[in-house]
């Protein structure tokens, strides 16, 4: 068991007692997955804006949410020459709430972790096929199991409470304000390009992998 009070630690297995997360000050929770698929330390200001945006502490986001969000990074700065377009994300993702099944027929409840979907649109309404096709896994069983505490330098994320969320907010939905919409059409033409051209968030994660790059990270 490594211990849990030495400042220069970058992470820290919680102690056995540790049946729940508390992480000592200065640290937040994370997940073994989360940084297989992309997440670094120190988080990338992309990612800290992920978290303002959405109100959300790390072990909120889902792996897959981990995922898509490491994905968009890399192409941005991979494929269109440029940082996290923020103005682009809000374009083609929202967020939904994931609450786990309970005993009783059509009841769901809160989950500690993993409660937010970052998922793209999809609907007509909402200009489809604008993106490069995503698809991932579903099947992360297990993956709530193996947490850490994970030091918080500066405080960049928000710090850990355990909160539960039990609503989707409002603004989880919102897009690009529409005075912002014309100065997508550049970044969506090259997106559309890329797109014909056979690129998938699949060939994106093999090239992150191979290069062994983290997308969210500083």
């Amino acid at each position: 068991m490594l211990p849990i009070n030495i400042p220069w630690l970058e992470w820290i297995a919680p102690p056995a007692d540790h049946r729940e997360p508390k992480p000592p000050k200065g640290n937040v929770v994370s997940f073994a997955k989360f940084h297989r698929h992309g997440l670094g330390a120190p988080p990338s200001r992309f990612m800290r804006a992920l978290c303002h945006h959405y109100g959300v502490e790390l072990q909120h986001f889902s792996p897959n949410a981990i995922t898509v969000a490491a994905v968009f990074a890399a192409v941005c700065e991979g494929y269109l020459g440029m940082m996290p377009h923020w103005d682009l994300w809000l374009h083609l993702y929202r967020g939904e709430l994931f609450n786990a099944p309970g005993g009783s027929a059509g009841v769901r409840k809160p989950v500690r972790a993993g409660c937010l979907n970052l998922v793209l649109k999809t609907r007509k309404s909402e200009r489809p096929h604008e993106y490069i096709p995503v698809g991932f896994s579903s099947n992360h069983a297990g993956w709530d199991s193996q947490w850490f505490y994970l030091r918080n330098d500066d405080v960049l994320l928000p710090a850990y409470t355990g909160r539960l969320i039990s609503e989707r907010p409002e603004h989880w939905k919102y897009g690009v304000v529409q005075v912002h919409q014309a100065q997508l059409d550049p970044l969506l033409d090259a997106l559309k390009k890329l797109r014909e051209e056979g690129l998938t968030a699949a060939l994106v994660l093999s090239a992150v992998h191979h290069r062994r790059v983290l997308p969210l990270m500083s």
